[in-house]
């Protein structure tokens, strides 16, 4: 069973989509929540478009555009499995390419920017599952 805790959150950004359950995503519920999340302009995030935009964390409530994202940035969170072939527990994380926001194993370092690694193993996509989120900035 996914777990969180101890995991460091802010409030200081807003969400530039709609990741309510009205939204229709990939996450928890059909909403934003658990999603990778990826920084669109100053304070605003969105569910992170590929494994090389540089993630903000991950988005731990469910918010219409506007309103407050309550981003998870260095701790364990549970997040949203994409495809889940090779996705084992210690495996790294990085956010799916289609713009979903999912995690997916991290396959080649070089531009991709990781958001953690997996504690466990999914069963099958979209489930939700504990990672260790780490922030690291690609130099």
């Amino acid at each position: 069973m996914a777990t969180e805790a101890p995991l460091l959150h802010h409030t200081q950004c807003t969400a530039g989509e709609n990741l309510s359950s009205t939204g229709s995503r990939n996450g928890f519920n059909g909403s934003g929540q658990f999603l990778v999340m990826a920084f669109t302009a100053d304070r605003s995030v969105i569910r992170a478009s590929g494994p090389t935009v540089q993630p903000a964390g991950i988005l731990q409530n469910d918010p219409i555009s506007g309103f407050v994202a309550d981003i998870g940035f260095l701790g364990i969170s549970k997040v949203i499995a994409g495809v889940v072939t090779s996705i084992v527990a210690g495996a790294g994380l990085i956010a799916e390419g289609s713009s979903g926001g999912r995690v997916v194993v991290m396959a080649s370092a070089g531009t991709n920017i990781p958001v953690g690694y997996a504690l466990e193993t999914p069963a099958a996509i979209n489930n939700v599952i504990t990672a260790m989120i780490l922030p690291y900035v690609l130099s």
